[in-house]
């Protein structure tokens, strides 16, 4: 009998009585759903700015500081870039182009959650390699052009 009254009290030290694995999981939940949020803000406003679905003022501004947040491009001007390389280009698409998406986009590697910068170089452009993208692009402003008239009342 003394025995066992002994063990009790030592077990009852060790492990608690009762244990509500409910608040710790909670906080975990809620961390996990908040560092989740923050981090795919970021990425989505990215992904929005090159795929166009932004106005080009705010997309370029995305875009350039989505650039200047890698070690290779952290002194980066825009003004000046873009001044340089339109000359570069002959096809007037890119030649006359108000967004750096039309020169640039991204690609997603699933495999690495990560995205890779890419560049439709002008040597490629003249080759034809993204006249469909040109292509969708032209359709994009025309059908902008026209429902600002039509919201104008032109």
């Amino acid at each position: 009998m003394f025995v066992s009254q002994g063990f009790g009290k030592t077990v009852s030290r060790v492990l608690p009585v009762r244990y509500d694995p409910l608040p710790f999981l909670q906080k975990v939940v809620f961390l996990v759903v908040l560092f989740s949020g923050f981090a795919g803000c970021s990425t989505v406003e990215v992904e929005e700015a090159f795929k166009g679905n932004l106005p080009p003022i705010k997309s370029n501004k995305t875009i350039n500081t989505y650039c200047k947040s890698c070690h290779i491009h952290k002194d980066f001007v825009p003004a000046e870039h873009v001044l340089k390389v339109k000359k570069i280009y002959k096809n007037g698409f890119y030649r006359n182009a108000k967004e750096c998406r039309i020169c640039h986009f991204i690609k997603k590697v699933w495999a690495r959650d990560a995205m890779m910068r890419k560049t439709r170089y002008p040597r490629s452009v003249d080759r034809g390699m993204f006249r469909e993208f040109e292509q969708e692009e032209i359709k994009k402003m025309k059908k902008n052009r026209k429902s600002k008239k039509s919201f104008l009342g032109l």
